[in-house]
């Protein structure tokens, strides 16, 4: 119940650890105690936990999800070599786990140049979105899409790029997922629109409040933090807002 409520995190988080102190051999209880670190910013924290679960999970009783959500806390801190090597191994374990199809593309579109990455990226996500039934988050084909347009900018193709991310934000109405609004800061931002990131990211925030922890702890967007407006949009506070900035 605490993601209605930033102020329970904490205190779950006190009960989930209190509880893995008494007994460290419960995998769900690690893993319910990685998912508020994760989300609250601990990303380090999560990871430990993460491989404490392991640990305690010989059998593999969670799946392909332990080692999915390995390969995001690698991904999150930047290490990248070491999220590649957990999106790896899920894929042998997991030869027919969806989450392990669209690993190696979220790597690089947190770090590619190159323009072939980015048509993977698309091809990705047109393959999944045409999935009736889709074992991933519904975002999934849009984060993807919106990975290829970082890519493209990274790669100096910056008419792509922006076509790509145009197409993705053409129809976006009011309720948008937050989550979706923080991948197109991130991609904003690779193209050097500061401005438009830092909107972005403000929308992100006022839908929901906890983005603002992933905001400033994340290693990816240690260029926006650079900017003096960027503690503003924390707060929800939108350029526009405070230097006359448009707000796209």
């Amino acid at each position: 119940g605490f993601l209605d409520d930033s102020t329970l995190g904490p205190r779950a988080l006190t009960d989930l650890r209190q509880a893995n102190r008494l007994d460290p051999s419960r995998p769900a209880v690690w893993m319910a105690q990685a998912s508020i670190e994760s989300r609250i910013g601990e990303l380090r924290a999560a990871l430990f936990s993460i491989r404490r679960a392991q640990e305690a999970d010989p059998l593999h009783s969670q799946g392909d999800y332990l080692d999915y959500k390995r390969f995001e806390a690698e991904l999150q801190l930047e290490r990248y070599d070491s999220a590649m090597v957990a999106c790896s191994v899920g894929a042998r374990r997991y030869p027919k786990a969806p989450l392990f199809r669209i690993c190696g593309t979220k790597v690089a579109g947190l770090r590619s140049a190159e323009a072939r990455d980015a048509d993977t990226a698309l091809r990705l996500a047109d393959s999944l979105a045409g999935l009736e039934k889709l074992a991933l988050p519904p975002t999934t084909p849009t984060e993807l899409r919106l990975y290829a347009a970082a890519i493209l900018w990274r790669a100096g193709l910056a008419d792509s790029g922006e076509r790509v991310y145009t197409r993705v934000s053409a129809d976006w109405g009011a309720n948008v997922d937050p989550g979706m609004l923080t991948d197109a800061a991130y991609a904003r931002m690779v193209r050097g629109d500061i401005d438009s990131a830092l909107a972005l990211a403000a929308r992100a925030v006022r839908a929901d409040p906890m983005i603002a922890r992933s905001l400033v702890e994340l290693p990816q967007f240690a260029p926006l933090r650079r900017d003096a407006g960027f503690g503003a949009a924390t707060q929800g506070i939108p350029p526009a807002e405070t230097r006359g900035a448009p707000d796209r």
